[in-house]
């Protein structure tokens, strides 16, 4: 039986005197302190605030050879918190700096009153300009690699920026209000409508991953994500066929497999690796 929500009780739920989508993206505060191997960057936003990022270079760096560097774009309810075990692990297994970071209103960084897809995908740029201005952190080979919402701002970045050499999604929604309609169906025609009506469609991923071509894109899935669901998985390879697909049977929304984190490993050192180093194993 489907649940009857009146509309003015709805509207007051979904944020009648607010936007919907700030409140949508407004999530409990996680916050972790630094791990021993992360170097810490406070990053300017536009509007002077600080986006809090962590970098965590391989175990094998020198200073004389620049890593490749993978950004990671969190989801809604993570932050970067979330990838302190996980972060150092990919950089020895991608042989890359790995740089998570926290959005404005999200994690470490500076607070933000009404944090929106806009907003994330300025400060995923911000951070993305920051590593380009400082030596230290040159790159002759640099990704993103969103994860969940953090679509949003991985495949906008994506494609606005040509300079990015690969992008690697994981559990992405194909678009917001589809993302909606995945979670609602206990919900009344009406509400439906209301919800899809105060969440405008904006920049969606597949959309952008429309500009993509041939540039390499990998797109991986749990075929069992309770919360985005595989069909998202498939609407963005339609709008990127050239894209590499991987559906992890093992996964779900929030935990890739190993055997899947391996396969996007090896994909990643597919194309950032020489054919000599390929064949000899030489990182």
């Amino acid at each position: 039986m489907r649940r009857f929500i009146p509309p003015i009780v709805l509207c007051t739920l979904l944020g009648a005197c607010a936007p919907y989508e700030s409140r949508f993206l407004r999530v409990p505060r996680t916050m972790w302190q630094a791990p021993d191997r992360a170097v810490v960057l406070d990053i300017p936003a536009s509007d002077q605030s600080t986006i809090r990022a962590w970098l965590f270079r391989p175990q094998s760096h020198t200073h004389d050879i620049p890593n490749p560097i993978v950004i990671i774009a969190h989801g809604r309810s993570d932050s970067m918190a979330d990838y302190r075990e996980l972060a150092p692990d990919l950089a020895d297994a991608m042989e890359a700096t790995i740089v998570v970071f926290d959005y404005r209103g999200f994690g470490a960084s500076s607070d933000l009153e009404s944090p929106t897809r806009r907003t994330m995908i300025d400060d995923t740029k911000a951070v993305l300009a920051y590593l380009g201005q400082h030596d230290e952190f040159r790159a002759d080979h640099t990704s993103i690699w969103g994860v969940s919402l953090g679509a949003y701002p991985a495949c906008a970045t994506f494609s606005d920026e040509p300079g990015i050499d690969a992008l690697l999604l994981w559990g992405a929604p194909a678009n917001i209000r589809d993302l909606i309609n995945d979670g609602h169906e206990d919900l009344n025609p009406l509400a439906q409508l209301l919800a899809n009506l105060l969440v405008p469609r904006y920049r969606a991923p597949e959309d952008e991953l429309k500009q993509a071509g041939d540039r390499p894109v990998v797109i991986a899935h749990a075929e069992q994500d309770e919360i985005v669901r595989v069909r998202h998985a498939h609407a963005l390879h339609a709008s990127a066929p050239a894209a590499a697909l991987l559906i992890d049977e093992a996964g779900s929304h929030g935990s890739i497999s190993p055997e899947a984190t391996d396969l996007m490993i090896e994909w990643y050192r597919s194309i950032t690796q020489t054919p000599e180093q390929r064949e000899t194993g030489v990182n």
